[in-house]
């Protein structure tokens, strides 16, 4: 009799668990965007290479080359982009009978950034898994990375639980802080003093960077003409970003990349005006008036290049600098800028990479006055995604 209940059990748990099952529809995740170059391994073990447009199933490994990324639309609203050199799996992507959006993506290695809808925050569940633990959120805009065995969760919206892959809590980490996870154990710390810290680690400030544009570009690539969530990203980075040179450049960056989507995916640059007075005025606010002009110029070259070349640098470099000085006045601030050198130093920087269009320009500039031309030199990254600053003793009195 105990036996037979125990299968009459069994049967029923059994029962249950197909009907739950039926019940969750797999989905396929869209690649977005592709720059640069990226292939994707699938389960019949094929190789292809990514396109835009492409779907992605469950088990799908992705793997973006150097100075690449893909953009990836895990549901509508949550989306995720792969920067260079990173390999990511597709774990789970699926949508519950209740209409709970699960989705769980494997980062192997390299960095992730994610964009969540917070208006979805209550049918959103959203995991970043690597060999060191799991990210998980449900409106929230942050980066996973994960090099050398750790683990690291920067935050510039929201907030993020990360757990041991056990499941034992490892760090509750909120916007503006940056959670690092290894052998010692996690600790976190405010972005400004990461960004401090990282200043004599070219590497350490390398991933910084990738980050917070990436996160950024997350942004940008969902808002369509709606500006104030990319505006929040970019003048959040800036806020806790501090006032060091390196805080300069990667709150230009992370602007500048923003801005030239936005640009792009607009057909104007009435939103990338509206991106860059934010952020210059949320870092002059900070207390980094000075570096404005990096803002601006960096911006300049980046959405001139999606616009016209170097036949659309003056008037970008007018609309962005006036946009700019306005933001900062109504912020309670002031902003200097230099519309003639930001214009100088721009179309350099556009002329170094006009011939290709995969690559970015590093200004080089070797000030003797407020107006020397800068030199150039090009490495392989993209345009938008991971643009390089321009110097302010250059562009900027």
């Amino acid at each position: 009799m105990n036996i037979r209940k125990v299968l009459l059990l069994i049967t029923a748990f059994v029962g249950m668990a197909a009907i739950a099952a039926a019940q969750t529809t797999t989905v396929e995740a869209t690649v977005s965007k592709v720059t640069g170059t990226a292939t994707v391994k699938l389960l019949d073990g094929s190789i292809q290479v990514v396109t835009a447009g492409m779907k992605l199933p469950q088990g799908a490994e992705v793997t973006t080359g150097d100075g690449s990324q893909v953009v990836v639309q895990a549901h509508d609203g949550i989306i995720a982009i792969a920067s260079a050199k990173t390999v990511i799996s597709i774990d789970e992507l699926s949508v519950g009978a209740d209409g709970m959006r699960n989705a769980t993506i494997a980062l192997k290695s390299g960095n992730l950034a994610s964009s969540l809808d917070p208006t979805k925050h209550s049918i959103n569940n959203y995991k970043v898994s690597t060999p060191k633990g799991v990210a998980a959120a449900r409106g929230t805009t942050f980066s996973v990375a994960y090099e050398g065995g750790t683990l690291s969760v920067t935050v510039v919206a929201g907030v993020v639980q990360s757990f041991s892959l056990n499941g034992v809590p490892l760090a509750s980490t909120a916007a503006g802080n940056v959670s690092h996870t290894g052998t010692s154990g996690t600790t976190t710390q405010t972005l400004a003093s990461v960004i401090s810290s990282a200043s004599s680690d070219t590497s350490a400030t390398a991933s910084l960077n990738t980050a917070l544009t990436a996160l950024a570009s997350a942004v940008a690539n969902v808002s369509g003409n709606n500006t104030s969530d990319v505006s929040a990203v970019v003048s959040a980075i800036a806020t806790a970003a501090g006032t060091s040179s390196n805080a300069t450049a990667i709150v230009a960056n992370a602007t500048a990349s923003a801005a030239a989507i936005l640009t792009q995916n607009n057909g104007n640059t009435n939103a990338a005006a509206t991106v860059v007075g934010a952020a210059v005025a949320a870092s002059a606010t900070a207390g980094n008036s000075a570096g404005a002009g990096t803002i601006v110029a960096t911006a300049t070259t980046t959405v001139s290049s999606v616009s016209g070349g170097t036949s659309a640098v003056a008037s970008v470099a007018t609309t962005l600098s006036t946009a700019a000085t306005t933001a900062a006045t109504n912020a309670g601030t002031s902003v200097t800028i230099n519309v003639a050198n930001v214009t100088t130093a721009a179309t350099n920087a556009v002329n170094s990479v006009s011939t290709t269009t995969t690559t970015t320009t590093t200004v080089t500039p070797t000030p003797t006055t407020t107006t020397t031309t800068p030199t150039s030199t090009q490495s392989n990254t993209p345009v938008i995604t991971t643009p390089q600053p321009i110097d302010p003793t250059t562009v900027s009195k």
